[in-house]
């Protein structure tokens, strides 16, 4: 009678590739975050870094991640004076004094050459109208966000900017890829050294 052998080979290499699989997927899943601003109460006076009570804040992404993607959500703002919503604009890491050339700038309203009240609406800004795009963080690892007036038209006789327009509701969320972390990095090695000696050895 012919005895029947388990197949620990092809068993092991099946085990391995299921161990490597899992591994890319955590690296992956690692990747891919969000950060997420809150813009109520936000305010625009005049053109980008040209006043400080233009509103502006930062977040850490981590040194070397990847900027891939802007969206609005919900968001609200009112205009003022002569201000049109085109005017209303979002500069991102157009403060890093490092390189002028890594940001993205974009108006929620698009061309809407009329005053008054946006939204509340959601939407996504693609690469096209100011900056370069996709870009990297520099090596403090900090993400920029300002609003602003393109216009800067409601500049008074003493020459003091006025208030441009006001958010009153909203999120802005900043899908970036991160870094992975050492420890992903070592478990996805780990595996591919498995596979290799499994190569070798089943």
């Amino acid at each position: 009678m012919k005895s029947l052998a388990f197949p620990f080979r092809s068993v092991a290499k099946t085990v391995v590739l299921v161990v490597l699989t899992v591994a890319s997927m955590s690296c992956s899943q690692l990747n891919a975050a969000i950060i997420t601003f809150n813009l109520a109460n936000w305010e625009a006076y005049a053109d980008i870094e040209a006043d400080p009570r233009n509103t502006r804040t930062f977040g850490n992404i981590g040194a070397g991640s990847q900027i891939t993607a802007i969206r609005w959500i919900d968001m609200r703002f009112e205009t003022f004076g002569a201000a049109f919503q085109a005017d209303v604009t979002f500069g991102v890491n157009k403060t890093n004094p490092v390189d002028q050339r890594d940001f993205w700038d974009f108006a929620p309203a698009g061309t809407v050459q009329t005053g008054g009240i946006y939204g509340p609406q959601s939407g996504n800004f693609g690469a096209g109208l100011l900056g370069s795009g996709p870009f990297a963080v520099r090596a403090d690892g900090l993400v920029h966000v300002e609003l602003y007036s393109f216009a800067d038209v409601n500049t008074g006789s003493a020459g003091v900017a006025g208030l441009e327009a006001r958010i009153t509701s909203g999120q802005l969320e900043i899908t970036f890829t991160a870094v992975p972390e050492p420890s992903s990095w070592l478990l996805l090695s780990s595996t591919i050294g498995v596979v290799a000696l499994c190569g070798r050895r089943c």
